[in-house]
């Protein structure tokens, strides 16, 4: 081989390199992967505040302390968990939340008719408005249960299992409104 043969191969060789990491480049220069933390899919460009209303309780049995604790647990878990802005009115998001199921039914009959264990279950009816994507909003019932031995007092694990199903409930309403997967 002559010195031109290897110096043409060179310049092939170096122009495909050279096509090759330019390519790469523009490439990954146009791909962008986000991964954000918090689960939320929420444009920050857009989307800026939420309003959250005061939980309603229309449920025909009723626990006093339930609409006031998820409304609380409600603000602090999209505060803590986004970048949004809780506002007293009119946001880019809208939650209005109302208990409209807090049961207890017996379950496990046994032979003596008697119930070996009971269902406690909580559902919460959410109208979610989103004014910046309208398409996204909706409005649907959130419930949640669980089953206890019949021969333990329901209002001795009362709270324990109203916080345990309330923060199942949350978690279905956050993912439903601003996780978008």
């Amino acid at each position: 081989m002559t010195l031109k043969m290897y110096s043409d191969r060179f310049a092939y060789s170096s122009l495909l390199k050279g096509s090759v990491l330019f390519l790469f480049l523009i490439l990954a220069l146009s791909c962008r992967i986000s991964y954000k933390f918090d689960g939320a899919s929420i444009d920050y460009n857009t989307t800026k505040t939420i309003y959250i209303a005061d939980v309603i309780n229309s449920a025909q049995h009723q626990y006093a302390p339930l609409a006031s604790r998820l409304t609380e647990s409600l603000r602090d878990l999209y505060i803590r968990r986004t970048k949004l802005e809780m506002v007293p009115y009119n946001g880019d998001l809208e939650l209005e939340c109302t208990i409209v199921s807090y049961d207890l039914a017996p379950m496990a009959i046994q032979e003596n008719a008697l119930s070996a264990e009971t269902r406690f279950t909580m559902g919460v009816e959410v109208v979610f408005t989103n004014n910046v994507t309208p398409s996204q909003n909706f409005k649907r019932t959130f419930t949640e249960f669980t089953d206890f031995k019949s021969d333990i007092l329901f209002n001795t694990i009362e709270d324990q299992l109203v916080e345990e199903l309330s923060e199942r409930i949350l978690k279905q309403i956050y993912a439903a409104t601003v996780e978008n997967w």
